[in-house]
């Protein structure tokens, strides 16, 4: 398998749904995705549909569109469920315990995909603490396998954390320029992209990749004992 120079730094990338590595965010004619459009792109977490999601992405800005739009939007999905703990625990147990099914289906690189899987919105581990937050309109399937009473109630708390995200109170804007590299935790912060306009003067392209804790935690212990400092984790 090919590597990049990221790659050999930290350790092996996620190659799922990436082709050579590297995911090219660009806007293109004919997309099969909504960030490769101008589109306003909403806050989510990526590849929901997955068993297994990458627990990392990595950004880096190439070409950034001038004028106004094209900025990242990030909030903190782990804030926003504590505050929806404090404020309305009959919701927070709502969305920490009903599945939502989510799916991608297509034809790619590597053939044809048909990506499916159900999984709450707040994720907790076994002490009841939190361990992922999913979100994904784009890729949230209209398909329900609740009652209507549990479905009227699913609906009524994902609003009312929606709303919270979408609180400029709860968000982080920056407008990238090229060099900039962000790095997200792709189990709790959301991202999204204001939408923007390509122009004569110039387009947006982000280049970017995955990566899993695991690999990122080996890399972190095999260090600490080569420098014979602490690990971190």
């Amino acid at each position: 398998m090919r590597r990049s120079k990221s790659d050999k730094l930290i350790n092996y990338v996620n190659e799922l749904d990436t082709q050579n590595l590297l995911s090219m965010v660009k806007a293109k004619y004919g997309a099969n995705n909504l960030a490769y459009t101008t589109d306003w792109l909403p806050l989510h977490t990526d590849l929901p549909y997955l068993d297994y999601p990458p627990g990392v992405q990595v950004l880096h800005c190439i070409e950034q569109v001038p004028g106004s739009g094209g900025s990242n939007q990030f909030v903190d999905g782990f804030y926003v469920s504590k505050v929806l703990k404090e404020q309305d625990p009959k919701k927070f147990d709502v969305l920490s315990s009903t599945r939502l099914n989510f799916c991608d289906a297509g034809n790619d690189y590597i053939g044809e995909f048909d990506l499916q899987i159900a999984r709450t919105t707040i994720e907790l581990d076994e002490h009841g603490q939190l361990s992922r937050f999913i979100h994904s309109n784009h890729s949230r399937d209209s398909l329900m396998t609740v009652s209507p009473e549990r479905a009227i109630e699913l609906y009524d708390a994902y609003v009312t954390i929606g709303k919270m995200m979408r609180d400029p109170a709860n968000q982080i804007e920056y407008k990238m320029v090229p060099g900039d590299m962000v790095t997200l935790n792709n189990y709790r912060v959301m991202h999204g992209r204001t939408g923007f306009t390509v122009t004569e003067e110039g387009s947006r392209f982000l280049c970017g990749m995955y990566m899993d804790w695991d690999i990122i935690h080996s890399r972190l212990r095999a260090l600490a004992k080569k420098l014979n400092v602490p690990s971190p984790c």
